[in-house]
């Protein structure tokens, strides 16, 4: 399982990321990925992928494969989105539960 993560964070989730690079980049990094005025189900989704893989991939052992992508606007959505004062106050409060280390969960 580790071989088989370690060429997921240099190949397979590095195409995910620039994939969805794009997909932000055309209405910016501060705005829903559906161009409208509100949030939706797709931009909670994005940001739960986002956010696991920041948990799950940004490790020392997987290369800093977060830190080290190349994508911009995608980092900045991920921090837009995290910082929406609501879901601020989720991720401090303790109803929070912190990433299980080895899942999306």
């Amino acid at each position: 399982g580790d071989r088989c993560s370690k060429e997921f964070t240099k190949e397979r989730m590095l195409k995910y990321l620039y994939h969805f690079e794009k997909v932000v980049k055309v209405h910016g990094a501060e705005a829903p990925v559906t161009g409208t005025s509100k949030v939706t189900y797709a931009d909670f989704a994005l940001f739960h992928v986002l956010d696991a893989t920041v948990a799950q991939f940004n490790s020392e052992y997987y290369d800093y494969a977060w830190d080290k992508a190349n994508v911009p606007n995608l980092k900045g959505y991920r921090g837009w989105f995290k910082n929406r004062p609501k879901l601020k106050e989720y991720f401090a409060s303790t109803r929070c539960m912190p990433w299980a280390g080895d899942s999306m969960m």
